[in-house]
C-alpha cells in the first residue's frame, strides 16, 4: 500500500511532467524584431511534447541565446526556434534577412501593398528617406499573409481592391544596419510613412508639401492613417 502511494506521489510530482512536457525556451516578454537578447529575455516553460515548434530551443540549449538578435517580433511566452535568431555575423554573412515593421511603427500605409512590392520608407517627422525596400511578406493581425483574393498580386495599385485581410503589419529584406537605423527612426522620429516604388521624385514633393504629393497619395497609393 505504501509503496503504491509512493509510486503516485513521484508519478504526480516528477514522473508526468518528465514523461509528458518538453522544457523550451520562450520569450519572457514581447520582444521586438531587431533586439539583442539578454538573459532577463527570456524564460523555460513546459509544454506538451506534441506542442513543441519545428526548432524550439529547449532548456539545454538556452545560452545559444547570448549575443542573438530576433529577426521577428516575438510575444511573451512565444517559443523561441532557431529561426527566430541569428547573430550577427550570420547575419553580415547572409548580408540580408527579413525584419519586420509592426503596425505600430507605421504612421502610413498603402491598403494595397502585397508581397513583392517595393516600398521606400520615410521619417515621420522631417519626410528624410531611409532606403528604398523590397516587402517579403505582408501580415494580418493572425500572421497569415494579406493576398489578393483572385490570385493577382502584380496588378496596378488601383485595381488591388480584393485583399484576403486587413493589413497589421509587414516584413521587408534589409540589412542589419539598416533596420537598426529604421527602427531608432521609428521610435525617435514618431513613425514611418511606407509609400510603394523608388520615391526619389516623391521626397522631393514630400519635403516641400506640394500639391504634386497630395495628388499622388489621394489618387495613387489608397493611403490609410493608421
Amino acid at each position: 500500500m505504501l509503496i503504491s502511494i509512493a509510486a503516485m506521489i513521484v508519478w504526480e510530482g516528477w514522473g508526468r511532467d518528465a514523461l509528458l512536457l518538453t522544457e523550451v525556451v520562450a520569450a519572457g516578454k514581447t520582444l521586438q524584431a531587431g533586439h539583442l537578447l539578454q538573459a532577463e529575455d527570456v524564460q523555460l516553460l513546459k509544454v506538451p511534447r506534441d506542442c513543441v515548434v519545428e526548432g524550439a530551443l529547449t532548456a539545454g540549449r538556452i545560452n545559444e541565446l547570448s549575443g542573438h538578435y530576433t529577426l521577428g517580433r516575438l510575444s511573451l511566452n512565444q517559443q523561441i526556434s532557431i529561426a527566430d535568431i541569428a547573430d550577427e555575423e550570420e547575419l553580415v554573412k547572409e548580408q540580408q534577412t527579413t525584419f519586420v515593421i509592426p503596425q505600430e511603427w507605421i504612421a502610413m500605409r498603402s491598403s494595397s501593398l502585397r508581397k513583392g512590392d517595393r516600398i521606400t520608407l520615410y521619417r515621420l517627422s522631417d519626410y528624410g528617406s531611409l532606403g528604398t525596400y523590397t516587402i517579403a511578406f505582408v501580415k494580418n493581425e493572425q500572421e497569415q499573409e494579406v493576398y489578393s483574393l483572385e490570385g493577382i498580386d502584380d496588378r496596378k495599385l488601383l485595381d488591388r481592391t480584393d485583399g484576403s485581410a486587413p493589413i497589421n503589419h509587414v516584413e521587408i529584406i534589409a540589412e542589419l544596419s539598416q533596420y537598426q537605423i529604421i527602427r531608432e527612426a521609428a521610435l525617435v522620429d514618431g513613425g514611418l510613412l511606407l509609400l510603394q516604388g523608388e520615391g526619389s521624385s516623391v521626397a522631393a514633393d514630400m519635403s516641400s508639401n506640394s500639391p504634386a504629393m497630395q495628388e499622388k497619395v489621394s489618387e495613387e497609393t489608397e493611403v490609410e492613417t493608421q
